[in-house]
């Protein structure tokens, strides 16, 4: 298709081809009668007007964003914004390109919009970046104060501790923390038994401007009025391995007051399970504050015999074997009150099997048992068994000293010889040569009738007694016969 542009003069500067409008003199002239020119033009090589560029600055466009300022969190902030030219928003990196510095830590980000496309030029705006809010971890009564911990903020330059009387904070006390790493403190010099609203925040200083973030929620706490590290504890002893957690049955009291748990004060164990030393720790509440902190050893489980035999000289024993034991101990004595006592140890925990051995004869024994643990270098003694009782049993050698003592002092000659049927073993006393029993009453018969046959007794008279002599071997029969010859 053809195009046929017309100007009425020569006198036009230059013609722009395909644009929306032509460049002209500025000056004015009657074109009325001049003398038309006509050219003639290609529209396949001219684009058509609506899609000629026009290069706008940017600064020039409508910038909306939200004025409200951004929570320090640590990364990158990137607050939203919409640029519109006329009724049209424009695209990042299709009209512009974005550059953020300043975003991360407390105090003034900035954003600065570079124009590109049909855009040129800049413009940039500024955002604003607080602290986070703060938390109260810790809020523990003191006497006539109290303790706070809060969380501590790398951002900051610093905190500031309010607390009042009035839940509404009016006329605060305020504390200046002047340092990031202060997140702990404890405020003195307030009334005791008095409940006070505390609360808590961060700031940030950045070039001379300070930054406050938002308040923590506020808490609650009431001033103690006694020093809970005053009161004494009573009740705390040694407890026996149960395989559970072991608790204690205490008392405390402040003066002559008994405190109550749970409301004046709460309890606390640590390691109070296995055998070793357990800790207790009880924690002053309400108008109390302070601790007491206690330890107490968790012994091996009581022991328990099993069964106790008698032995020549000694006794078997067998006891419980105990899995948390290192090793046992056995005592024995002959009196009651083990004041003679002597004691065996087993280290070795699966023996719980042991043969006692030279040991009285014949003697009555009171014997115990118990485990003990060893635990890093220290030993804990368990508690003993119940006491048993038991007789050692008599060897021949027992049994020599007793006919000893029996027939000492005893004339004449005489010979003992004694034969353990069980065991084969024999005993002797006084060995010697001496005749057989019946051959001596032999003897004796034979001397009688030598006295009856020269008329010095009578056979009557003898008759029953050399009768018992010899038909039962009566050792009163021989003896009345010997002094009778």
């Amino acid at each position: 298709m053809k195009r046929i542009i017309k100007f009425t003069s020569a006198i036009a500067i230059s013609v722009i081809v395909g644009m929306s409008c032509c460049m002209f003199a500025s000056a004015s002239y009657d074109l009325s009668s001049a003398p038309t020119e006509e050219y003639t033009v290609d529209s396949s090589t001219v684009d058509e007007p609506n899609d000629i560029a026009t290069i706008k600055d940017i600064s020039e466009c409508q910038m909306y964003r939200s004025t409200v300022p951004f929570i320090f969190t640590g990364e990158e902030i990137r607050p939203d914004f919409n640029i519109v030219d006329i009724n049209t928003s424009l695209v990042e990196n299709i009209d512009y390109t974005v550059l953020y510095s300043n975003n991360i830590n407390a105090g003034i980000g900035n954003v600065v919009i570079t124009g590109i496309g049909n855009y040129a030029g800049s413009t940039s705006f500024t955002f604003g970046i607080k602290p986070a809010m703060q938390e109260v971890q810790n809020l523990t009564s003191k006497t006539g104060g109290f303790y706070i911990d809060y969380i501590q903020d790398n951002s900051a330059t610093g905190y500031e501790i309010a607390y009042s009387t009035s839940s509404s904070f009016s006329q605060p006390l305020i504390k200046n923390m002047t340092s990031k790493y202060q997140n702990k403190y404890t405020i003195t010099g307030l009334k005791n038994n008095t409940k006070y609203f505390v609360k808590v925040r961060s700031y940030t200083i950045v070039d001379g401007i300070t930054y406050y973030g938002a308040w923590s929620n506020p808490g609650g706490v009431l001033t103690a009025g006694y020093d809970f590290s005053k009161c004494t504890i009573s009740g705390l002893s040694g407890k026996g391995y149960t395989g559970d957690y072991i608790k204690q049955n205490v008392t405390i009291k402040y003066g002559n007051k008994k405190l109550t748990e749970s409301v004046d004060y709460t309890v606390k164990y640590s390691n109070n399970k296995k055998i070793g030393t357990a800790t207790i720790t009880v924690t002053g509440k309400g108008t109390y504050t302070g601790k007491i902190t206690r330890k107490f050893n968790i012994y091996p489980a009581r022991q328990e015999i099993q069964k106790l035999t008698a032995k020549v000289g000694g006794f078997y024993i067998d006891y419980v074997r105990k899995g948390s034991a290192t090793g046992y101990e056995i005592v024995y004595a002959t009196k009651s009150d083990y004041s003679n006592s002597k004691t065996t140890t087993i280290e070795d925990y699966m023996s719980d099997k042991q043969t006692i051995t030279k040991l009285k004869e014949s003697a009555k024994y009171y014997v115990k048992v118990r485990s003990y643990t060893i635990i890093n270098g220290k030993k804990y003694n368990g508690y003993f068994s119940p006491t048993k009782t038991i007789t050692t049993s008599n060897s021949l050698s027992g049994l020599e000293k007793t006919l000893k003592n029996n027939i000492k002092g005893y004339y004449g000659n005489w010979s003992v010889y004694v034969k353990n049927l069980n065991d084969g073993s024999t005993l002797t006393i006084n060995d010697r040569k001496v005749y057989a029993a019946s051959l001596i009453k032999l003897y004796a018969m034979s001397g009688c009738y030598d006295k009856i046959n020269q008329g010095k007794l009578s056979e009557k008279s003898m008759y029953n007694t050399l009768y018992n002599m010899i038909t039962w071997s009566s050792n009163d029969a021989f003896n009345s016969t010997v002094k009778s010859i």
